[in-house]
């Protein structure tokens, strides 16, 4: 299976899609720039637990840290897209998103979000409008989902702050046993006022919790 398999389409709209696609690995992915690249050298891994591992590095003219998790899932990439499509569903696995919804659908492989994530005391909530793109390496069959902040698309909201700027990807890649390579990476400027031992913890238990949730659900959902 791959991504075209995801949606039903005739011959002439699964042409169009690779044509689509093409353009999408190969020009507009390299838009995204993440500060870490694929090799380990600059990271220092933090949690090792239950088979998920994240690791941090610094960004420079930050005062937050990158992140990276990485975890081997039981399951097909399909599965796995058709669980971020559910942009609502995120609330059941994404760590401390209260709210998602998806704001515009521009095609099938790029799409504008909201989500709320809630802080703790006495951290004001944040939000984000995200801009997210779907690609697909055509020959190893590894799925990027790249993630940035889209700004001028929805208003401020004045009880929470606006997380001001974001980027990252999702990595999917089959592996030879027949499982997926989950890797979750992001830098976040959340904005505003955020004690250093708050920002130092979440950097270590979001994408920890997010990658132990996403597991956990892909596991109930195939035990179904």
């Amino acid at each position: 299976k791959n991504l075209l398999t995801l949606i039903p389409m005739n011959d002439t709209e699964k042409n169009f899609f690779c044509c689509l696609l093409f353009v999408i690995v190969f020009v507009s992915l390299p838009l995204f720039h993440v500060h870490g690249d694929e090799t380990y050298s600059n990271w220092r891994r933090v949690t090792e637990n239950g088979g998920i591992e994240i690791y941090l590095k610094p960004v420079p003219g930050s005062t937050f840290k990158e992140f990276r998790g990485i975890v081997a899932m039981n399951t097909s990439i399909d599965t796995i897209l058709a669980v971020f499509r559910d942009v609502p569903g995120h609330t059941k696995w994404l760590c401390r998103c209260s709210n998602s919804s998806l704001l515009k659908e521009i095609n099938q492989f790029e799409y504008i979000t909201y989500s709320v994530l809630d802080a703790p005391w006495p951290v004001k909530d944040r939000d984000s409008v995200n801009y997210i793109c779907v690609s697909q390496d055509t020959r190893t069959k590894e799925v990027t989902i790249s993630m940035k902040e889209y700004e001028g698309y929805f208003s401020e909201q004045t009880h929470r702050v606006r997380i001001s700027q974001f980027e990252g990807f999702w990595k999917l890649k089959p592996t030879k046993n027949g499982n997926v390579e989950v890797t979750l990476q992001m830098h976040i400027e959340p904005g505003g006022w955020i004690p250093s031992w708050i920002s130092n913890r979440a950097v270590k238990v979001f994408p920890y919790k997010t990658l132990f949730n996403l597991r956990k659900l892909l596991k109930d959902f195939q035990e179904q």
